[in-house]
């Protein structure tokens, strides 16, 4: 079974992945700390890595950098949609 390591803050989007990748090994990751916790400690067990590009404290295409070139991961970036501002969901 393949194992995707999946780096996204937003619990909603992250239910969602979790769901969508339902028949795989999934590592969760809502912090960068943590998914590079999860690198160094598993990087040969990890084939996908799905990152959100819009993380408030780091960019998730800097991770899939530090990945692809330590390990043969395959990846994908995810970019976060904004609602307009009439579309609040506070």
């Amino acid at each position: 079974m393949k194992t995707v390591l999946v780096l996204e803050d937003e619990a909603l989007v992250m239910k969602l992945l979790l769901h969508i990748l339902k028949h795989y090994t999934v590592l969760k990751a809502t912090t960068a700390a943590q998914a590079l916790q999860f690198f160094i400690d598993r990087a040969c067990q990890i084939d996908v890595l799905v990152a959100d590009i819009t993380l408030p404290t780091s960019w998730g295409y800097t991770w899939r950098r530090v990945f692809v070139k330590r390990s043969p991961i395959n990846s994908l970036a995810l970019r976060r949609r904004f609602l307009p501002s009439h579309h609040s969901t506070k």
